[in-house]
């Protein structure tokens, strides 16, 4: 889909959670339009063959060019397609072969007329396979479509002191299903949040985040201090991990007073919304991700009454566009105003949508909390 309020979004089950679909998602173009381009384009590429035979010397000496419209149609379109353009440019071959005196049927003649059906074939068994594997990679997609959204379910619209809201937006049908992830539980020590990012994309990112969720939802109900959780978030990732792989992750807990920590495994900065300005909650000092053995400093602080405070994944803040990224700062600052806490996210959305031009090219998870009581 693509558009905030497009045909995929929907809200499940009454949990504040917004789903997008892929932007510019290749189902858009219609298939039926898709096939008929790459048809008219192979037609139109054996009129303009016959074209400039005909304004030339009109003896069918470019005729051995038409071998070109069903190899380009198979880029395109399926293997049924692709031999019907080889056969009109078969035909043409040979109709206008013979308008002119030449056969191509007979003897040393006939040259042209072969190499057109030989790429005709082997076009034909090429188109074959590409849709044979488009097929299977769509099919992988949807499996870990299916799993992603499984696993991020939803949150409730309040815990403890805070009201909550989450969207996430899938990037573009091109790219792979990514392994962003959050979760939000209210534990006997506060509320706690999980906001991160699997390197890599496909069914292995969504393992790996489900390896994360699951360690998250275990040692956040069991361990008093946030660094413990941290440490075993960090230890389920190394367990699950490959040599080059790593997960960023922002863990937050906020208790009933309003007190906050924070602790920042190589994520992108959390944004204290307060009085109308957005506030980067950066680390006292940089941690490496989940997984490169992080030992995360707590930044503590107090949210007052009205305070929200938004954590994301870097398809936000990394998002590109006329060769500079999204402004997340002041665009918080300005979106995120509305008294709906969804509203206001799907205001920065709409802004951050309205920057790529609809061509975002990393999945992008939103997580707003506001304190409440």
């Amino acid at each position: 889909m693509g558009q905030g309020g497009g045909e995929g979004g929907r809200r499940a089950g009454g949990r504040g959670l917004r789903l997008l679909g892929a932007v510019g998602r290749g189902e858009l173009v219609a298939p039926v339009v898709q096939r008929n381009i790459g048809v008219w384009l192979g037609l139109g590429l054996v009129a303009v063959i016959v074209g400039l035979d005909i304004v030339g010397v009109r003896n069918a000496e470019l005729l051995g060019l038409l071998v070109g419209p069903p190899i380009l149609a198979a880029s395109f379109v399926g293997p049924k397609r692709t031999v019907a353009v080889g056969l009109v440019a078969l035909g043409a071959a040979v109709g206008y072969g013979r308008a002119v005196g030449v056969d191509l049927l007979a003897g040393a003649q006939g040259v042209p007329a072969v190499a057109i059906g030989a790429a005709t074939v082997l076009s034909g068994v090429v188109a074959r396979v590409r849709v044979a594997r488009e097929r299977r990679l769509r099919a992988v997609t949807r499996v870990a479509e299916v799993a992603q959204r499984a696993l991020l379910g939803g949150v409730p619209p309040a815990l403890g002191s805070l009201r909550l809201a989450v969207l996430y937006a899938s990037a573009s049908a091109e790219a792979s299903v990514g392994g962003d992830f959050y979760e939000a539980l209210e534990t006997p020590y506060g509320v706690r949040l999980l906001v991160g990012d699997v390197r890599g994309k496909g069914l292995d990112a969504v393992r790996l985040a489900g390896v994360v969720l699951g360690s998250f939802r275990d040692a956040a109900q069991d361990r008093p201090d946030l660094v413990q959780v941290a440490a075993a978030l960090d230890r389920s990732v190394t367990r699950a991990i490959g040599v080059e792989d790593f997960v960023t992750a922002v863990v937050v807990q906020v208790a009933s007073d309003g007190s906050a920590v924070v602790l920042n495994c190589g994520h992108p900065a959390p944004l204290l919304v307060r009085a109308g300005r957005a506030t980067g909650l950066d680390p006292p000092e940089p941690a490496p991700p989940l997984g490169l053995g992080p030992r995360p400093e707590p930044l503590r602080l107090g949210l007052a009454l009205g305070d929200r405070v938004l954590l994301y994944t870097d398809g936000a803040s990394e998002a590109r566009a006329r060769g500079g990224f999204f402004p997340l700062q002041a665009a918080a600052a300005f979106a995120l105003v509305s008294a709906d806490l969804q509203a206001g996210l799907e205001t920065l959305w709409a802004e951050l949508h309205r920057h790529v031009a609809g061509k975002l090219h990393d999945d992008v998870a939103l997580l707003l909390i506001e304190r409440s009581s």
